[in-house]
């Protein structure tokens, strides 16, 4: 028979990595991974905020994909656009004291010490540029906690891709999306932003963990409930990332002919250099 988790089980899982009053995460999460809860979003979300406390921080990626060519798309305004990045997020967004940055498709929200300042983001600058939210937690010495997802769900990837200005990021990863994002203006009305550089695929990010070096990171490997988690430094992820792609922009490109998007991200570069 499953286990269910209390709140006290997986406050105690928490404090075993080393996260307490102070720590400042970044969360991406699979809540299925972690398995049968008490109160089920409820005691994770519990779980981490008492745990880092209001003199920590906690962040979570509520993305939205509001992009002008997005089917069904509409207009991005922070209190009533759903969080599409799982249930998780949802659920966080709408807390009590969770301030939501105001980028039409990679909005993040944020809750702790300093929520306010660290949550701004102009949503005209693409969404993970220098100065934007999870740069800002990487500078403050803040972690990344995966929660039963590998490394392609980590954003902070592309911060470093953003930050190492890949040659390739002006190609939209959804063609038909484009590259505007859609955001609800004053009266009514509809902003439109374009956006000179797009995150792209994720699906071979989890090879970081092969290159030479990346044990030097310090990522660690804990339980929680029933999910393996990562805990690792942003700050030391974006030093050991930013230089290696800067000097091999392909190097966390998806292997040649497994996906359509790598592969023409990859003709871009072998044009470049011919």
């Amino acid at each position: 028979m499953a286990q269910t988790y209390a709140l006290h089980q997986l406050r105690h899982q928490l404090e075993q990595m080393g996260i307490g009053p102070g720590s400042r995460l970044v969360v991406h999460s699979s809540l299925r991974a972690v398995g049968k809860l008490e109160q089920g979003a409820a005691t994770l979300l519990r779980a981490l905020l008492e745990t880092v406390t209001s003199t920590g921080l906690l962040m979570m990626p509520t993305f939205s994909y509001c992009y002008a060519g997005r089917p069904g798309a509409v207009p991005f305004d922070a209190a009533p656009t759903k969080s599409e990045t799982g249930y998780l997020t949802e659920a966080f967004r709408q807390l009590p004291g969770v301030v939501r940055s105001n980028h039409p498709t990679h909005s993040v929200a944020v809750w702790g010490k300093d929520a306010h300042e660290i949550a701004q983001q102009d949503p005209a600058l693409p969404a993970f540029d220098a100065g934007t939210p999870l740069h800002r937690l990487a500078q403050l010495e803040g972690e990344i906690l995966l929660i039963g997802v590998g490394h392609e769900s980590n954003s902070s990837i592309h911060v470093a891709e953003f930050v190492a200005r890949l040659p390739f990021l002006n190609l939209p990863n959804r063609v038909e999306y484009g590259n505007c994002g859609l955001l609800q203006g004053e009266g009514g009305s509809v902003v439109r932003l374009p956006y000179e550089r797009l995150c792209g695929c994720s699906l071979n990010f989890p090879a970081l963990e092969q290159l030479e070096g990346f044990d030097q990171v310090g990522q660690k490997h804990y339980p929680l409930g029933d999910a393996e988690c990562r805990l690792l430094p942003a700050k030391a992820l974006l030093d050991f990332l930013v230089p290696r792609l800067q000097a091999q922009p392909g190097l966390l490109l998806c292997a040649a002919g497994f996906c359509p998007r790598c592969d023409k991200r990859r003709a871009m570069l072998e044009e470049a250099s011919s």
